[in-house]
């Protein structure tokens, strides 16, 4: 008995004592290859820094195209809140294009070429440029920040608003009224104000120093009228260049 007992210790100090001799050649004590630099970077996750979608406004020699569904409303906001941009009815269209500008003082805009041709009302409205149709009453609300317009002898019209880096946020400014020629042909308008535009040729703008964005855009409604809506049944596109001075 004694006998069978000592040669059993035997046998598994043998195992235990081969199992150490040598750890490297146990698989089980070998640590898993590192991964290549390569595998790590792929399968750790990353942060994602997406960069502002607006071209900054670098030379004059800028342009934009503009499709006739580029709500103004629905500027410095996003897909999501662009669907809510319509309070009218009609739909939001898309949102609006735009600059991104570097932010100081006594700075002026102005739209040296906008060409191209919109329709409001695709099959029924007839076509037309940048300067409007002379014909509709535009007077459409304030949205969310960004203030209507009012000019009761145009519609259709290429408009423009500045914004700082944040989302517009209410109130919004008084809207301004194109229906009268301008007493000056340099207009200030303020953060958040929607201007006229046009074909380019009869303002300056003074930019409003903090701003850092400017948008382009149409203002539209159910017959140009109330709430803003009304975009998905517009078409064309104009493009406009731009140009940024000292004042």
């Amino acid at each position: 008995m004694n006998r069978v007992v000592t040669a059993v210790v035997v046998v598994v100090l043998g195992l235990i004592s081969f199992g150490c001799s040598d750890p490297e050649s146990d698989p089980s004590n070998q640590s898993a290859p590192e991964p290549s630099s390569k595998a790590t970077d792929e399968a750790a996750p990353r942060s994602v820094i997406r960069p502002d979608p607006l071209p900054e406004l670098a030379s004059s020699d800028e342009s934009l195209v503009v499709p006739a569904t580029a709500n103004i409303f629905a500027a410095g906001r996003n897909s999501i809140q662009l669907m809510a941009a319509a309070p009218g009815g009609g739909g939001a269209g898309t949102l609006p294009p735009g600059w991104r500008i570097r932010p100081g003082s006594k700075r002026v805009v102005t739209f040296p070429t906008v060409t191209g041709r919109v329709n409001f009302w695709t099959g029924t409205a007839k076509w037309n440029g940048p300067a409007g149709d002379a014909i509709h009453d535009t007077d459409v609300e304030s949205y969310q920040g960004i203030s209507g317009l009012v000019n009761h002898r145009n519609g259709s019209f290429l408009v423009g608003v500045f914004l700082t880096k944040e989302s517009p946020l209410n109130p919004a400014p008084p809207r301004l009224n194109y229906t009268k020629p301008a007493k000056s042909d340099v207009i200030a308008p303020e953060i958040g104000q929607v201007f006229f535009i046009g074909d380019g040729t009869e303002y300056r703008y003074t930019v409003p120093p903090a701003a850092t964005r400017l948008f382009l855009g149409f203002v539209d409604g159910r017959l140009w009228q109330g709430n803003p809506g009304w975009y998905d049944n517009n078409s064309g596109k104009l493009k406009s260049s731009i140009a940024v001075t000292k004042g």
